[in-house]
C-alpha cells in the first residue's frame, strides 16, 4: 500500500492486518492485561527509525517499505533540527507510536518552529501505518510503568505525562530525568 493511498483503503488494510492479532479492538478488550512495561526512546542516532532511515535501500526491512519516503524525511528534518540544536531531538517514540516533543522555551526554539508543523505533519502519515497499540488500549491497561532514563529523553517524560494523561501509571527514571519533569511541573 502506497503512502499516497486512499486513508479509507488504508483503514481497511490496516483493520485487516489486526484482525486476528491481539491489537485488534474486540480481541484486545477481551484480554486487556492487567500489567504492561514500556519504554520511551526518541529519534536519534541508534534508534532503528533513524538507522533504517538511513541505509542502503536494498538492506531495509521490507515491512517498512509503505513508510520509507516518510522516514527519510522526518530524520532530515530531525538532522535539520539538530544542527542548530544540539542537545534537542523533536521526535519521541511510545510504543511504537511518534509524537512531536516540544522545544524549550529558549531562542533555539524559533529554529524548531520552522520545521516543526512539518514534522507533525510526518509523524501523522507515519502513525497512520504503524500497526500497533493505541493510546485509547494503553488507557485499559491499570498498571502501565514507563521506563526510561538520560537526560535527552526528559522533555519526552515530561510531555507524555502532561499530555497523554493516563497513559502511564508509573514511571522509571534516572536522576536527571527525574530532576527534570519536576523542575518544569513545578516551573
Amino acid at each position: 500500500m502506497n503512502i499516497g493511498s486512499d486513508e479509507a483503503a488504508w483503514d481497511i488494510e490496516r483493520s485487516r492486518r489486526l484482525s486476528g492479532t491481539w491489537l485488534a479492538d474486540d480481541e484486545f478488550r477481551k484480554h486487556v492485561p492487567n500489567h504492561a512495561i514500556v519504554g520511551l526512546g526518541v529519534l536519534r542516532g541508534n534508534n532503528r527509525l533513524v538507522q533504517e532511515a538511513k541505509s542502503d535501500p536494498r538492506q531495509r526491512s521490507p515491512s517498512l517499505n509503505p513508510i520509507y519516503p516518510l522516514l527519510e524525511k522526518l530524520v532530515q528534518d530531525i538532522d535539520f533540527v539538530q544542527k542548530k540544536c544540539i542537545s534537542y531531538c523533536p521526535v519521541a517514540d511510545f510504543c511504537n507510536s511518534l509524537f512531536v516533543i516540544l522545544p524549550a522555551k529558549t531562542a533555539s526554539s524559533d529554529v524548531v518552529r520552522v520545521v516543526e508543523e512539518d514534522i507533525r505533519r510526518t509523524i501523522e502519515s507515519i502513525n497512520k501505518h504503524l500497526l500497533t497499540i493505541t493510546y485509547d488500549q494503553i488507557r485499559c491497561i491499570e498498571n502501565v510503568m514507563l521506563v526510561a532514563r538520560t537526560l535527552e529523553k526528559a522533555p519526552g517524560i515530561y510531555q507524555l505525562l502532561t499530555e497523554k494523561e493516563g497513559a502511564v501509571s508509573g514511571i522509571c527514571v534516572d536522576k536527571a530525568a527525574a530532576e527534570y519533569v519536576l523542575a518544569m511541573k513545578s516551573g
